[in-house]
């Protein structure tokens, strides 16, 4: 099939892009990586009358390390490829690397933004799983101005976020990693590339042999990513061992409530998700620098 007619509009900057969106509202959409929206487009279930393309928009390009705030300000134009290979990347938030490996095949990572994947929300993917776990923030500019949207708000449930019609995403703010702080990431799908079943983040701070932070989440279980803040009260104050990793399974199988069509599915998927975070938590303690 091939799309129905569409306009094309091509932007050069942000303030071009907003003021394509407001005027069409709901009838536009916007072009990034295209990962997404052109089969969409293609079989129909996308019937824009405009697409605004915002490829030419350099600024969305880049990613920045901001010293004082310690943070990672990742342009929504930004390839996965990119992160995958960023220096800044792998110095300051590696996760990001880790996750991005997981990212289709080299096309699709070649062409995919971390922009296009966090506003279409498909909650399978690595970027709504990783910045829902970090606590990044979403900076959008629209007809009315500028706003942030904590992660906490972004995800709303499948395909849906907090971004509203008119406004374009334009950076993902992303927390670094602290002193003590390590990560692991997991992730299950039938073959390599493929959408995953389940996915696994998790960030551990340890002082003196104890975890003194964390955060865990899991997607592919839910609507939107699921932050285990319930589950992390568990594991902060204890010292990571074996018998610890084996209640921190039981922990997140408890906290995961998959829709499955049947209890045998749901167990299954309660399964995975217990079983990638023991996996990504054993990663983090055994990233942890001797002596911590």
């Amino acid at each position: 099939m091939k799309p129905v007619p569409i306009r094309y509009l091509r932007a050069t900057t942000v303030d071009e892009a907003v003021t394509a969106l407001a005027r069409y509202g709901l009838d536009a959409k916007v072009l990034a990586g295209g990962q997404s929206l052109m089969p969409m487009l293609n079989m129909r279930l996308a019937r824009p009358q405009v697409v605004v393309d915002i490829n030419e928009i350099r600024d969305l390009m880049e990613i920045r390390y901001d010293p004082n705030a310690r943070q990672l300000v990742v342009g929504a134009l930004v390839r996965h490829q990119q992160l995958l290979e960023s220096s800044l990347v792998h110095a300051h938030q590696p996760l990001l690397s880790a996750a991005a490996r997981y990212i289709g095949h080299w096309a699709i990572r070649n062409r995919g933004t971390i922009g296009g994947s966090v506003v279409h929300h498909d909650p399978s993917a690595e970027w709504p799983l990783v910045t829902a776990c970090l606590g990044a923030e979403f900076h959008v500019q629209g007809p009315q101005g500028r706003r942030v949207i904590p992660a906490a708000d972004f995800f709303v449930t499948y395909l849906t976020t907090a971004v509203q019609a008119g406004e374009l995403l334009t950076a993902v703010v992303i927390p670094c990693l602290g002193p003590g702080e390590s990560w692991g990431f997991q992730e299950y799908a039938r073959r390599h590339g493929d959408f995953a079943l389940a996915a696994a983040a998790v960030t551990v701070t340890l002082s003196d042999g104890v975890v003194t932070a964390a955060r865990i989440a899991v997607g592919g279980v839910a609507d939107r990513p699921v932050v285990l803040s319930e589950v992390t009260q568990h594991v902060v104050g204890q010292a990571p061992t074996a018998q610890l990793e084996v209640q921190l399974g039981q922990w997140v199988y408890d906290a995961v409530n998959p829709l499955a069509e049947s209890p045998d599915e749901q167990a299954y998927k309660r399964d995975i998700a217990a079983v990638l975070v023991r996996r990504a938590f054993r990663q983090a303690i055994n990233r942890q620098p001797a002596g911590q």
